[in-house]
């Protein structure tokens, strides 16, 4: 929760009308240090560009990244980035994260592939706390 705790600061200073997604996700060990446990995403209503932060981005470029919103409807929020990673064997690689909300459902989904590599990747479910902030 600290790191959550932590991530959420980085929107601290957003307008009034931004709305943050605090995003949980299992922790399975087969996703570990490949997908986030944790996922914060702000962006204000209307906007194309949304921030993100989770422990991997924060990482790699120690703060969040804006990313264009792929889907943002009543039902849906859809959003895609990529991150140059390095693997424990010291290989560099790209790893495309793909993220959904279901806003209805209260349900999200990321899966992480390694570009240039298998398409069946990294899968996690949770869900999102969302607030106005």
């Amino acid at each position: 929760m600290i790191l959550a705790t932590g991530l959420v600061c980085a929107f601290a200073t957003a307008a009034a009308a931004r709305t943050i997604y605090e995003c949980s996700f299992e922790d399975m060990a087969v996703n570990r240090n490949w997908l986030p446990t944790t996922v914060i995403i702000g962006y204000e209503a209307g906007s194309d560009v949304a921030e993100v932060n989770d422990n991997i981005i924060q990482s790699v470029n120690e703060g969040p990244m804006s990313i264009a919103i792929k889907r943002d409807t009543d039902a849906q929020l859809g959003l895609n980035w990529e991150l140059d990673l390095e693997s424990t064997m010291g290989r560099s690689l790209v790893m495309r994260y793909d993220f959904t909300y279901l806003k209805l459902q209260g349900f999200a989904k990321i899966k992480g592939t390694v570009h240039g590599g298998s398409t069946r990747g990294f899968v996690a479910q949770g869900d999102c706390k969302v607030s106005k902030g």
